[in-house]
């Protein structure tokens, strides 16, 4: 084999290895994301060991896009101005926040599930005290994990009741006199603070989105928000638009929003439907449905003229509220009326030869007397 054969074979064997490697850093690098895309914040609930847990953040793919969401809600808020209907951005916007809404509570349900498992099992009493989940986070990150530093510190504490300040200093003097708290590893102390940190940031996008909904929507739809809230509002006008909602049946209303993960539809989220007890959710909702595209129809007609109040929405709606109420009313007691007090005097009776030859034909026998004769002092 010449020279030139050998360098050759060389060259080609590094390639090779070259290669490979190349290939294995691919591998690696594909598992890494597969590894990754494989996160899913149901997934956090069902790990027991949590050393195995980088970090939280991992686990929430939405908090870029809620990042993104709090950039154009800045940005839309700095050119708000007096228009009638939203803009083509500001619609676009309004649908990716809604498409948002349902993933940022599935968010927020899962994170304060953790944080309730775990944390329970260094204070199993604060979730029963504080059931508030805002500010049952708020007293974790202020007392952390030392319960001792709860003396003297009701002034961080202030967000909170009095009778649950008592009871929360009653619980941890008992429960430092027993000593039954389990002390949790650092790593899982960091992972429960940083869900915390995450559960307010949701939170403080949710205020956000809210707040931009309530001043867009009661611009567009006074009447239709006066009714159903800007939430919903919001809701029905982004899945269908304001003039397909006038043209939809009534009876087809309730039915918007609904699919394989959600059986109800949004109008059931609105507080005449939600504040209304079971046996009389079926006929809030069909009265509420009807004058939603009553307002829906009065509302498309104002943008175009230019009027926009919501003095009928609130009429709509106090007469749903009033008709809500009579039919929530229990029965009346219904009064039993007394037998009218006997007149004592002989009864009239008609005459004539017709009555006469009437009571003879109807009066009693001798043989009937005799049968009702008694003796005297016989049983």
């Amino acid at each position: 084999m010449s020279l030139a054969d050998s360098l050759l074979d060389d060259l080609s064997d590094d390639d090779l290895n070259i290669e490979d490697k190349s290939d294995e850093k691919i591998g690696l690098a594909v598992s890494d994301a597969a590894r990754q895309s494989t996160h899913n914040i149901n997934d956090l609930l069902k790990i027991s060991d949590f050393a195995s847990i980088e970090t939280i953040e991992s686990f929430c793919p939405i908090l870029p896009k809620l990042k993104t969401l709090k950039e154009r809600l800045a940005e839309s808020e700095l050119r708000e101005n007096e228009q009638k209907a939203l803009s083509s951005s500001e619609q676009q916007l309004l649908f990716d926040a809604n498409s948002l809404i349902t993933e940022m509570n599935t968010y927020f349900n899962v994170l304060i599930s953790f944080i309730k498992n775990n944390y329970s099992k260094f204070w199993p009493d604060l979730f029963g005290i504080v059931k508030n989940p805002l500010n049952y986070i708020r007293v974790i990150q202020s007392i952390k994990f030392d319960i001792s530093s709860l003396k003297g510190t009701s002034s961080e504490l202030e967000f909170l009741p009095k009778d649950q300040i008592l009871s929360l200093t009653m619980s941890s003097n008992f429960l430092l006199k027993l000593n039954e708290s389990i002390p949790l590893t650092e790593h899982l102390q960091t992972l429960i603070l940083e869900a915390c940190n995450i559960l307010l940031s949701i939170n403080e996008t949710q205020l956000d989105l809210r707040g931009f909904i309530t001043r867009r929507i009661s611009k567009i739809a006074p009447n239709l928000t006066e009714i159903v809230g800007p939430i919903v509002a919001s809701q029905l006008i982004t899945t269908l638009s304001l003039e397909l909602l006038c043209a939809t049946p009534a009876c087809n209303i309730p039915s918007i929003g609904k699919s394989s993960n959600n059986s109800q539809g949004f109008i059931n989220q609105c507080e005449l439907v939600k504040g209304t007890p079971e046996e009389f959710k079926r006929q809030a909702m069909r009265q509420v449905s009807a004058k939603v595209v009553l307002a829906a129809r009065v509302d498309l007609g104002a943008s175009k003229s230019g009027d926009m109040d919501c003095k009928l929405g609130s009429k709509w709606k106090e007469e749903i509220k009033a008709k809500l109420d009579k039919l929530m009313l229990p029965p009346e007691n219904v009064q039993i009326k007394p037998l009218p007090i006997p007149v004592d005097m002989k009864s009239k009776k008609r005459g004539g030869r017709k009555f006469r030859k009437m009571r003879e034909r109807l009066k009693m026998s001798e043989v009937e007397k005799a049968q009702n004769k008694m003796v005297f002092g016989e049983q």
